[in-house]
């Protein structure tokens, strides 16, 4: 079987209509044929110098424009109306937002939360650095007490129980002796609706005990595992990164605005700002040009990089002409760079 059932990017279901001019296939052979895995589609897509030129012609029509309709960009184009009502909602809201207040001691809001930003960043960054080395993951077995941030827990204490996608704020120095297959088959049993209503096991009250009695303490006060010193990870990024972390804890503290009572509220009221700024600049770079997957391609086709000086050698140039004669004109030619 060949070909595609409905029309890309309009229909969600397709009928196929299997028609046999001989003999009806077995069962197992039509089984698989409907429920089989299907062939990895990959887009035959190429920009070429000719076709380049010949968009040039076209005034209605840009290099960029042929792109987005090439079935490479499909997937990541896909959900552009959607995108493009998400930023009309997002800019509605932000504009109805109240003002940040900037006077007195809260003069010095902005830069306090463009810090705070940098420092998540950078925090994100080294996670995945860790996340992503022999020794990171050796330091996330199960037991291993985290920082977590995310939207349902803010700066939270956690236990690793299994490795997954979770937002860590930081990797403490502190392990639990926790029954990790235990704790998971009872989250598990208690997701079933006859068990739902069932109380916690005990391996899982014992850890939620362990790290009440620690966050009691304080999460500030555990210890972080320094990607550089503890973990051994040598690349310039992450001391770099590791070096900058310092230096944004140590300057949060010392920032006017911390010491104002209207601070909490003010400071809630300029995230939310810089988050859906953030959001906003995301979903409008995905709408862009600049997010095409192609146009890496594309430079690289209209302005080829340059030889060293002292290997000169032909280089195709794409010259593009003006209007000549009233007609505009296009052509590929060499020469000596």
């Amino acid at each position: 079987m060949a070909g595609r059932a409905g029309r890309r990017g309009l229909d969600t279901t397709g009928m196929v209509i299997v028609l046999c001019k001989t003999r009806v296939p077995e069962m197992a052979d039509l089984h698989r044929m409907m429920l089989g895995k299907p062939t990895q589609l990959q887009s035959q897509f190429r920009l070429t110098y000719t076709m380049i030129l010949n968009l040039l012609r076209v005034e209605a029509l840009r290099v960029e424009d042929m792109m987005k309709r090439s079935f490479s960009e499909f997937h990541s184009r896909k959900d552009s109306q959607a995108h493009e009502h998400t930023v009309a909602r997002l800019s509605r809201r932000l504009a109805a937002m109240e003002e940040v207040e900037t006077s007195g001691q809260l003069s010095d809001l902005p830069e306090y939360g463009r810090a705070v930003q940098e420092l998540q960043e950078t925090r994100r960054m080294l996670q995945r650095r860790v996340a992503e080395s022999a020794s990171g993951l050796k330091a996330l077995a199960p037991g291993r007490v985290v920082i977590v941030n995310n939207p349902a827990h803010r700066n939270a204490l956690g236990v690793i129980l299994q490795l997954g996608p979770c937002e860590l704020a930081a990797i403490t120095g502190k392990t639990l002796r926790v029954n990790a297959e235990r704790i998971l088959e009872d989250v598990k049993k208690r997701q079933m609706p006859r068990f739902r209503s069932d109380p916690p096991g005990p391996s899982a009250v014992q850890a939620a005990q362990e790290l009440l009695r620690l966050a009691e303490g304080g999460a500030g006060g555990l210890p972080r595992l320094d990607p550089v010193g503890a973990l051994q990870l040598k690349e310039l990024a992450v001391a770099e990164g590791a070096m900058r972390v310092r230096r944004l804890e140590e300057a949060l503290p010392g920032f006017q605005c911390v010491q104002s009572p209207r601070f909490p509220q003010q400071y809630l009221r300029l995230a939310e700002r810089l988050r859906l700024r953030a959001e906003l600049e995301h979903l409008r770079f995905l709408l862009s040009d600049q997010s095409l997957l192609l146009l890496p391609e594309y430079q690289q086709r209209v302005e080829p990089p340059r030889p060293p000086a002292a290997q000169s050698r032909l280089f195709p140039l794409l010259m593009v002409s003006t209007y000549q004669a009233g007609r505009k004109t296009c052509s590929v030619s060499r020469c000596r760079v």
